[in-house]
């Protein structure tokens, strides 16, 4: 069976949930996608506060012990997974939190802790405010995860998903509304700093892509885990499917 791992965010994973029944995909996601910034997977390990999973389902808990053991990167060098899945989502918007002289992703995850009060909040650190550190971040830590999977896991197909803030969204009845003046600006510039860091991901790392052209990412306040600009209307997974099958049926004819 095919394992697929992913980087990134959920947007990379629902169109597992959103399959055919009846034409399901033989993959395993193994193990399950991790949300952390690639600028974090590169930093020095943080010991986790004990008290900090209050309130987080042991998913979400995972999630964040690992983002802060930074172990992701020996998790897939065990498993040794067929394709990974990328997308940059967080480091396009989010970013990280400085910790010492280390960093974790500045998550939705994080933000749900009892860590998050505790920490100095004027040290998040993203693309949408400092551009021009953030990228050279980034490129530095995307030098170390091309090495990372050339010497580790050199069999891993590598799928950029280029995926996007959503700037509107459709409501319970089906309508199309903008987000609030001040996500959707938000929304937008993280969506111009995703496209240098795609492209510096793209010269380091050899990789397909999935970009989603003839259906808009537009989120869906009635997706199964709540509203999200990163939380798409249905169609967007069907063709995020149909695309992840051609790269799949691809490498399968070249073995």
């Amino acid at each position: 069976m095919t394992k697929i791992a992913i980087l990134g965010t959920c947007a990379s994973e629902d169109w597992y949930h959103h399959q055919d029944p009846r034409q399901r995909l033989e993959v395993r996601l193994i193990p399950r996608y991790q949300q952390s910034a690639i600028v974090s997977l590169n930093s020095k390990p943080i010991e986790l506060p004990l008290d900090i999973e209050a309130g987080l389902s042991e998913g979400e808990a995972e999630k964040l012990r690992i983002d802060f053991s930074k172990r992701f990167l020996s998790n897939l060098r065990d498993v040794k997974p067929d394709f990974l899945i990328v997308d940059l989502l967080l480091d396009s918007r989010r970013g990280v939190v400085r910790i010492a002289d280390s960093v974790v992703t500045n998550s939705y995850i994080l933000q749900r802790s009892s860590l998050w009060k505790t920490l100095d909040q004027s040290k998040v650190f993203n693309a949408v405010v400092e551009p021009v550190k953030y990228l050279e971040e980034f490129a530095y830590s995307v030098r170390n995860l091309s090495s990372f999977l050339k010497n580790h896991i050199p069999q891993c197909r590598i799928i950029l998903h280029r995926a996007r803030w959503a700037e509107y969204f459709l409501d319970e009845r089906g309508d199309l509304y903008p987000f609030g003046p001040k996500k959707q600006v938000n929304h937008f510039v993280a969506n111009i700093r995703i496209r240098k860091l795609e492209e510096v991901f793209e010269a380091e790392i050899q990789c397909d892509q999935i970009s989603i052209a003839n259906i808009p990412a537009i989120a869906d306040k009635q997706h199964i885990w709540g509203f999200s600009g990163i939380h798409y209307q249905k169609d967007y997974y069907r063709e995020f499917d149909r695309e992840l099958r051609r790269i799949l049926d691809k490498y399968a004819t070249v073995n």
